[in-house]
């Protein structure tokens, strides 16, 4: 990898979460209360298809049905990303230390909302459709404006400094790839 890439990838990944967050297209949601959360379906644990099954189905898709997701269908892809799996917040996807420093969100045509896995619900973060803006942070893609919803996840690296010997920087990027691959299995398979 050349210094170059080295330096454009990360200010790239700070852009695309900073469109998110700061984009000028969304109204303030205020501060969390009842009102701006959404409580989730329970996810399904159970299922037909296979661990095979679906990872033979996986493939990459750029073109998208007009049709939002179901709340069920949302609830689930983010409880496989980042879902309480066991007590003491165990989750859907491994973290060193078990410090778990990625925050996922999902943008919508509705706004902005950050998932809660303690509870399995969602905070309205940003009111108003900001994939546009999304779609020009991700290098101009017209399939990140058109997706029903598009995930985002963020990392903290501070949040591992004290247990990753001074590697905390690799720590979120590691954990955000632990995170992205349960719930990209599904919902490609799903697409068929």
């Amino acid at each position: 990898m050349t210094r170059g890439v080295r330096t454009w990838l990360p200010g790239r990944l700070l852009a695309l979460a900073m469109a998110c967050a700061c984009a000028g297209t969304g109204e303030e949601a205020g501060p969390m209360g009842a009102e701006s959360e959404v409580e989730l379906p329970a996810p399904a644990t159970t299922g037909t298809v296979t661990v095979e099954g679906a990872l033979a189905a996986r493939r990459s898709v750029r073109a998208f049905t007009e049709e939002p997701l179901t709340l069920a269908e949302l609830g689930q892809l983010l409880w496989a990303a980042q879902g309480v799996t066991h007590a003491p917040g165990r989750r859907t996807a491994p973290s060193a230390g078990a410090l778990y420093p990625i925050e996922l969100y999902v943008v919508t045509p509705d706004g902005l909302y950050q998932y809660r896995p303690d509870g399995h619900r969602m905070a309205l973060r940003s009111r108003g459709d900001l994939r546009g803006a999304l779609a020009i942070a991700a290098l101009d893609q017209e399939c990140v404006g058109e997706a029903a919803a598009v995930f985002v996840l963020t990392g903290f690296a501070e949040a591992s400094r004290l247990r990753t010997n001074g590697r905390q920087i690799l720590s979120p990027f590691c954990a955000a790839t632990h995170s992205a691959a349960p719930r990209a299995v599904p919902s490609s398979a799903a697409a068929g």
